[in-house]
């Protein structure tokens, strides 16, 4: 029954103004590669026939809708499609919204945010979208405060929203992620490239 219905999704998203019979959509590997496959047969029946391109990064997939060389893409949130298509200049526009994915925190030493010790360090994505979602994670375990809530629930927050740090201070930026450092409670901020 869920196969059934993920296949509906599918098909409703896909062919939003689509009269082609080939679909070519890019996704990521895992999981929206895999969740394409397992539909590929129930949209065959239908005369659709999939094929999915995958990329392994998360800018890739929307530069090719763009050039028009994928039908479609499949892999991100609408505040993640939102900042790409602004800071990008992309002509591309979301026809469904899809699942988001969970966020949570690992380490292989640290087994709570609790037992962080002095001097420890965080790295939450640099994309305002997942770097967001990663703030909001991190509030809500108490490590830092955000300012006011946003007037538009889908509105994340960034760096320069959070007003206190019980413990933490952003330490530097590097090309894959921001460093939060543990430092003290002053809420200070501090951007540097690595």
């Amino acid at each position: 029954m869920k196969k059934q219905i993920l296949t509906a999704a599918l098909l409703s998203l896909l062919t939003a103004g689509l009269t082609a019979a080939e679909l070519t959509v890019a996704a990521t590997p895992v999981p929206h590669g895999d969740i394409l496959r397992l539909v590929a047969p129930d949209l065959k029946a239908q005369g659709y026939d999939l094929k999915v391109v995958e990329f392994s990064d998360f800018v890739s997939p929307n530069i090719a809708l763009d050039a028009k060389e994928v039908t479609a893409n499949y892999y991100q949130h609408k505040p993640f499609l939102d900042d790409a298509v602004k800071s990008r200049g992309l002509k591309i526009a979301s026809v469904a919204p899809i699942h988001i994915l969970p966020m949570a925190a690992y380490s292989k030493r640290i087994k709570s945010l609790n037992d962080l010790p002095k001097g420890a360090r965080i790295s939450i994505p640099n994309d305002p979208a997942n770097g967001g979602r990663a703030l909001l994670l991190l509030q809500s375990a108490g490590v830092i405060k955000l300012k006011a809530p946003q007037q538009r629930p889908w509105t994340l927050p960034t760096i320069p929203s959070v007003c206190a740090l019980p413990k933490w201070k952003p330490h530097r930026y590097r090309a894959r992620s921001t460093m939060l450092t543990l430092r003290s409670s002053t809420p200070t901020m501090r951007w540097a490239s690595a």
